[in-house]
Formats: structure tokens, sequence, C-alpha cells
């Protein structure tokens, strides 16, 4: 709606808070229509009685890509990442070549986008409109083939951590493995320094079956890194229990000796595990001390 102000003769209109149009940038006031001839709110004395117009050009979004590699990546590999890209408002993105890594245990899983909060996917960059600037990630799919007892993935679960409904899935055996490495508090890259290693309230959904292959397995939780999800449960949508197999382990927790899965659990309320099948071999050949304790399973302490 035009606003009228009244200026003495000579006497200078001043800084006014620019208009706002969704999709377009200002870029000043005009004395015609066709803004061909502009005028300084802030140096140009009135001398007459002024009709001003807004002048506008289409907004230009920058567009970055963001590769987020697996955190356990040789360090040497290196991968081109898409070049930015400056569009005009309305104009959808430009296709880019579809990256892939030199391992038979990563493909590339489509790129996403935050939207409120949370990751959506981008099916086709080439109809997908941006409304602004924003980063472009892309997302890595493991191969769940029987795990080879060392590679972890743990970037799609910090991703998850701060979803609204508190779900963290889980879907290969690297992924399983690294859930285990934050909880237990290794050193895992990217991790930002407030996250919350215990899972705290979170449940941990298991969506695949999973063959751990028998390789050695570290419990997930241990004295002094306590594992405090609310809920472990299968997929809830597979139709049958969801098969973790081929668990092997032996591990020691300092006097408490602890073979399973999970380890240590801490909450306030007690942890439900449902809808998991867990089959494999958990082997005690050591000879303890005095006041050791050997825990089969979960230990969970109050």
């Amino acid at each position: 709606m035009p606003t009228t102000v009244s200026i003495a003769s000579g006497g200078i209109i001043g800084d006014k808070t620019p208009p706002i149009l969704e999709g377009y940038t200002f870029i000043g006031w005009y004395t015609d229509a066709e803004a061909q001839t502009i005028f300084d709110l802030t140096n140009d004395p009135v001398t007459k009685n002024l009709e001003l117009f807004a002048g506008w050009e289409k907004a230009r979004y920058t567009i970055t890509f963001d590769l987020r590699l697996p955190d356990n990546l040789d360090p040497a590999t290196t991968i081109q990442t898409p070049s930015i890209q400056t569009i005009t408002a309305g104009e959808a993105l430009q296709a880019v070549n579809i990256p892939s890594l030199p391992s038979t245990i990563y493909t590339f899983g489509g790129w996403w986008y935050e939207d409120d909060g949370k990751e959506a996917r981008i099916d086709d960059l080439t109809q997908f409109v941006p409304t602004g600037d924003m980063t472009i990630y892309a997302r890595w799919n493991v191969d769940n083939s029987p795990w080879d007892g060392s590679s972890i993935v743990t970037i799609h679960i910090i991703q998850q951590a701060d979803n609204t409904d508190n779900i963290i899935e889980i879907r290969t055996a690297s992924e399983l493995a690294g859930l285990a490495r934050i909880v237990n508090g290794d050193t895992v890259s990217g991790l930002p320094d407030d996250f919350d290693r215990t899972f705290t309230g979170k449940t941990i959904r298991i969506m695949n079956d999973i063959d751990l292959n028998g390789k050695l397995w570290t419990p997930i939780g241990k004295t002094g890194n306590l594992f405090q999800a609310s809920t472990i449960e299968g997929n809830p949508a597979k139709g049958s229990r969801t098969a973790i197999k081929g668990l092997m382990n032996n591990e020691a927790d300092g006097r408490y000796h602890i073979g399973g899965l999970f380890g240590r659990m801490s909450s306030g309320n007690p942890v439900e595990i449902r809808n998991i099948s867990i089959s494999g071999e958990i082997t005690v050949t050591t000879s303890f001390g005095n006041n050791s304790t050997v825990t089969i399973g979960v230990n969970y302490k109050e």
C-alpha cells in the first residue's frame, strides 16, 4: 500500500526500511515505474511532489553441495564435489554428476536437504526449485553384506539425533558398529561436542536383518559410558522379528566382564528390547580374579 510523507522543499526523506517481496531483491527507489531513474532517499533533496516506485530484481540463490563422506574412508581418498550453483528464484537446479567412491562398501544414496530441521530427499535435482540459499547433502548407503569386523558408519546416526520423533534407524552392521563406537566414548569424526552419547530417551530401531559374521564384537555400553536408550526394537513393518546373527565376543570391561550385543545400561526406567532375535557365540575363556563379575547379556544398572 502506498505511503505518503510530507517533506519541506529541499528536505531529505532519509533512510527507510526496504520493502520485502518473496523471491525478489529490493534494488532501490525510482522516480518512474520503469525503474530508469533512481532516487537516493538519504542524499537527493525533494524539490517537488514525487511518486517513488520500488525497483525489484529476481532474487539469486547460492546452492552448495556437501558430499558428507563416510568418516572411516582412507584419508587419501579424493572425490570431486559438484560446483556451487547460483540460480534465479523460481529456477530448478542443474543436473550434476553422480558421485562414487573407490570402495565396494558404499553406494550413493541420493541428494538430501534440510526442511524445518528434518532431512528431505531430492528425487530429481532438475525438478527441485530452492526457495533460498541452501546446502544439498549427499547420503551414502552401505552394502548390507556380512560385517567385515572393522567398518563403521556414524554419519547417519549423527544426522538423525535431533529428529522430533527420537527414533534412530540402524540399517547395516557398519551402522550398528558405529552406534557402539559413539556410545563407548571412542573418537568419532564429525561428532558435535555436546552430542548425547548415551542416547537417553531415544528409540533405536534395527531396520534390517544384520549379520555380524562372527567377528569380534564390542558390546554397546560399558563402565563409564552407559547406554540409556528407552527402547531397542526391530523394524515394526518387517512382519517378523529383525534378526541379528553372527554375534561373537568375550570383551572385558574393567572388573566387569561383559558378553552380549549390549553391555551396560542405565536409565530412570527399564530399557525395553523388543522384536529382535539375537544369535551367536559368547565365549568365556579367561580366569578372573577375586571380586570380578561376569555378565552374559545386558548388565542393567539403576
